[in-house]
């Protein structure tokens, strides 16, 4: 019996170093060429918004798919054509099997797509991968990302550098319908200024350019906007209550087509960051604003920078809620991040 013990030790030990010995291969492999042999095998679905970008995305998406073909890569294209159609396409592709949806357009078409990742607040599928070819007006979600753009975007799907999981955040607030709806995001929402803001640039024309398309809304906005009465509570604690010019739960970093409104958010850190603008009147904010762009407005005495996984913003007042350059409905909001819920392609 002793003799037949000694023999199956000897075997398991032999198995432990076979086993070790893989796992140093396995490591000194370049991670990059393994993510490609996994990329040759996706099947993936653009889904595209020929509207954004004021329509340079329509014209632009002929080159890029020029180039796809040339590639003879595997690959689907839907068209969007009324609000709300990326994310049905997006349920239908990931239930279709598709390893891969890709977003073209703005942020407000990524924003679509990430929605359509979600069926009754159930993920359909968690392997499925998210990526995007920005071509909207702000672009802000991928500033905070780092998505690829133009053939440089096609060439990352089929050989990717890297696969990042994101948290999401999930809002629940009041539709236009007067009904309590949730819709999820990655980067920013806001309610007060900057959800007027985003409510005027998305109605008139974006020919003059991303920067001076946010300026002339921002410019706009601030004219005709009033502060409104509001209570934050963070994690169950009340934070603020009182008179607010804008208050941003901020998953990313950027907004308003590059400012970086909360410069030390993190979108894989598992916690929002709030940015409550206080009672500004319109000298301070106008003075403000330049300051926003490179995030130095952090040190006013009337921004308030807190940090928490569940925040309620409240008002008695109609304030409008903006989400990743989409305007769904108005306060009360509840927001919740879940942490590294989407696996992300860049």
């Amino acid at each position: 019996m002793l003799v037949i013990s000694e023999k199956i030790y000897t075997l398991y030990i032999k198995v432990i170093i076979i086993l070790l010995i893989i796992i140093i291969i396995m490591a000194s492999i370049e991670p990059s060429f393994l993510l490609r042999r996994i990329m040759e095998m996706n099947k993936v679905m653009f889904i595209v918004n020929p509207a954004s970008g004021n329509g340079k995305t329509k014209r632009a998406w002929v080159d890029i798919e020029r180039g796809l073909h040339n590639k003879g890569l595997e690959y689907e294209v839907q068209y969007t054509s009324e609000p709300l159609d990326a994310v049905k396409l997006t349920q239908s592709a990931i239930l279709d099997g598709f390893d891969c949806i890709a977003a073209v357009g703005g942020d407000g078409t990524i924003n679509e797509v990430l929605n359509g990742f979600y069926i009754n607040k159930q993920k359909i599928n968690e392997t499925t991968l998210l990526t995007a070819i920005p071509m909207g007006t702000g672009s802000d979600l991928s500033r905070v990302i780092g998505f690829r753009k133009g053939i440089e975007a096609i060439r990352g799907i089929w050989k990717a550098s890297s696969i990042i999981s994101c948290d999401v955040v999930e809002a629940s607030f009041k539709g236009w319908n007067g009904k309590e709806e949730s819709r999820y995001f990655i980067n920013i929402a806001d309610i007060g200024l900057g959800s007027e803001t985003i409510m005027r640039v998305n109605k008139n024309s974006k020919s003059l350019g991303v920067f001076m398309s946010f300026l002339a809304g921002t410019v706009s906005a601030l004219i005709r906007y009033k502060n409104r009465d509001i209570k934050v509570t963070v994690d169950g604690l009340e934070v603020y209550e009182g008179s607010s010019s804008m208050v941003a739960v901020a998953n990313g970093k950027y907004f308003g087509g590059g400012m970086m409104i909360a410069p030390n958010a993190e979108i894989a850190d598992g916690l929002l960051d709030v940015v409550i603008l206080k009672d500004f009147n319109k000298k301070e904010l106008i003075c403000s604003l330049p300051l926003v762009y490179k995030g130095n407005h952090v040190g006013h005495s009337k921004v308030s920078i807190c940090r928490g996984r569940e925040i309620l913003i409240q008002s008695n007042d109609q304030l409008f809620l903006e989400m990743d350059g989409e305007t769904p409905g108005s306060a009360d909001v509840y927001f919740r991040v879940i942490p590294a819920d989407i696996r992300v392609l860049v």
